[in-house]
């Protein structure tokens, strides 16, 4: 339930991202802001990704500014405000939205990843030491070779999709300046 707390303890619970915000009852937006923060934190480290931590401060800034932008609003505008999760959707949040071939690709990333735990905590200790040491130093690299992967894969279709969009753009522009040109 949303109530207005005092300034100070707002100010003092924003230093964490999304307990501002839980303090003054916004608890789906504040478990958002949360979730974000640690799981980069959890992700970063489990993929050892140090550059992920260039993240940290953008997201902490972000609740905190947001969590002190809701609290010194006047008394009308304040309860006006809704709870949300950060990203939209309802109480479902990570899950609910997650359909077709989003759901089918995350199924299957996360059976991907609870098979990878099982093989090196309890499969690998069983091997011996020759197999394992060497099955070590193939698995060892796997986390940051897979994200290396998919950062290279959204850079290219990044890259292919704005170049499908301007050439469109441009045929779109070349057939109107033919149609113009066709009627004088």
């Amino acid at each position: 339930m949303i109530k207005m707390r005092s300034k100070k303890g707002t100010v003092l619970f924003a230093l964490c991202p999304g307990a501002g915000h839980m303090f003054n009852g916004f608890m789906k937006l504040g478990l958002s802001f949360m979730f974000l923060f640690f799981a980069i934190i959890a992700f970063g480290g489990w993929a050892r990704m140090d550059i992920l931590a260039v993240f940290l401060p953008v997201v902490w800034f972000w609740s905190f500014m947001d969590c002190i932008n809701r609290r010194f609003t006047d008394e009308a505008e304040f309860y006006a405000q809704e709870d949300q999760w950060l990203f939209g959707g309802d109480y479902r949040m990570p899950l609910g939205r997650l359909s077709g071939k989003v759901g089918l690709l995350v199924g299957i990333f996360l059976i991907l990843v609870g098979l990878y735990a099982l093989f090196c905590n309890f499969l690998m200790p069983m091997l011996p030491s020759y197999i394992r040491d060497y099955l070590w130093d193939l698995t060892y690299n796997l986390p940051e070779a897979i994200l290396a992967i998919i950062v290279i894969v959204v850079g290219v279709f990044l890259i292919t999709g704005r170049k499908k969009k301007m050439l469109e753009q441009t045929r779109t522009e070349a057939w109107q300046n033919d149609d113009f040109n066709d009627a004088m």
